[in-house]
């Protein structure tokens, strides 16, 4: 039995699953029972580094970015197919106008999302107030300061959020190409609202003082490129302070002796009416191998 809300209190198993031909499970077997203890050391340990391996942060940013590219890209082909007329059809172009405004504040917001989270996770590591949270704290006051892409970003996220979305606004501009109107989307910061808006100053100031509204896409794709290396050097200060984990990981692979097959942790209990398949939570081979990298001397 499994209490909600609890750790398990039956013990739970370490399980080799081996595979046919076909890529099919072909086999379970339970190479050992785990203590609640060490079940829960375990699975807490590949969870925080197959976390930064395969999750990282910096993706919802890259996939926001792409999101808003590919609905403005859906956007052009619907005016181009006559979907879209906003001259003469307002109501065609108003859910477009949404679905671009949404897909931007994902776009600001994983920007906000990606410097909160990498603070929290450092000073996890670290602690508050260390030498590298002041360094990584260093780090994103350089893109702020170095970036308008990311001073704008971040403060539109706020605008957003706190007071309307419509500081995004979307215009359509239609130009001829080998003799066919082809439509082009742009969605821009509404420099006229954030005149009116609570904006941090310095940033309001910049953004009205342009000649016109900034592209988010132009902004976005700005920052692409010092945001993916600030991203890179926090990861690899997050992987230095994982030693406990990369410990418990191969600990877990060492009671497998060696043996070829699929590592896996039990998350149910195996004593009910036979025959019985275990729920379980298989282990990435890549995992267990950055965990033995990182261990070497």
């Amino acid at each position: 039995m499994t209490i909600p809300g609890e750790l398990p209190i039956e013990a739970r198993g370490a399980l080799l699953i081996t595979t046919d031909a076909a890529g099919q499970v072909a086999d379970f077997e339970r190479v050992c029972i785990l203590s609640v203890e060490d079940y829960t050391r375990y699975r807490q340990a590949y969870k925080q580094i197959s976390g930064l391996l395969f999750g990282s942060v910096y993706t919802y940013f890259a996939s926001s970015k792409s999101l808003l590219r590919s609905a403005v890209m859906a956007a052009n082909q619907a005016a181009d197919a006559g979907l879209i007329q906003p001259n003469s059809a307002p109501d065609t172009f108003t859910t477009w106008l949404t679905s671009l405004r949404a897909a931007a504040l994902s776009l600001c917001s994983s920007v906000v999302y990606h410097q909160d989270q990498m603070l929290r996770r450092i000073e996890k590591a670290y602690g508050l107030g260390s030498a590298t949270h002041s360094q990584v704290e260093a780090d994103f006051h350089g893109l702020y300061d170095g970036y308008a892409g990311y001073r704008f970003l971040c403060r539109l996220r706020n605008v957003m959020v706190h007071e309307s979305i419509e500081a995004v606004t979307v215009a359509v501009k239609q130009i001829l190409v080998g003799g066919r109107i082809q439509s082009r989307f742009h969605v821009t910061i509404d420099r006229s609202f954030i005149a009116q808006s609570e904006m941090k100053n310095a940033v309001k100031a910049e953004i009205v003082g342009l000649r016109r509204n900034p592209d988010l896409l132009d902004l976005a794709d700005e920052i692409t490129e010092p945001l993916a290396t600030v991203n890179t050097s926090i990861e690899a200060l997050l992987f230095e302070s994982m030693s406990s984990a990369y410990q418990a990981v191969v600990e877990f692979d060492d009671l497998f002796g060696g043996r070829s097959g699929l590592r896996a942790i039990a998350n149910s209990p195996d004593d009910g009416p036979g025959p019985h398949v275990p729920g379980w939570m298989p282990w990435s081979k890549q995992v267990i191998d950055l965990a033995r990298e990182r261990l070497q001397p």
